[in-house]
């Protein structure tokens, strides 16, 4: 069965205001909200299941854009400078 947040429990557990994160959900930056009624005012909710998979998109992105570990940078190093540079005339 699919579990249902409230705007206030996916707000806390991304860590931003409700209001900011509706602003998000509007701009496509976020799930999209599931209205609970017709009106403008009506409670939202938001699919766990998709905030777990946004939430673990936007690891993977920080994962793959974090630096290289000191180890895996003195490696680099190291090799570089044991590879002799060309010399030209």
């Amino acid at each position: 069965m699919r579990r249902l947040l409230s705007k206030k429990e996916t707000a806390a557990l991304i860590g931003v205001h409700p209001e900011h994160l509706m602003r998000l959900a509007r701009q496509g930056k976020f799930c999209q909200a599931i209205k609970l009624g017709d009106g403008a005012g009506c409670a939202v909710r938001f699919d766990q299941a998709e905030v777990d998979a946004w939430i673990e998109k936007r690891a993977l992105a920080r994962s793959a854009d974090a630096p290289l570990p000191i180890a895996a940078m003195e490696r680099l190093l190291d090799s570089a400078s044991s590879t002799p540079a060309s010399v030209t005339p």
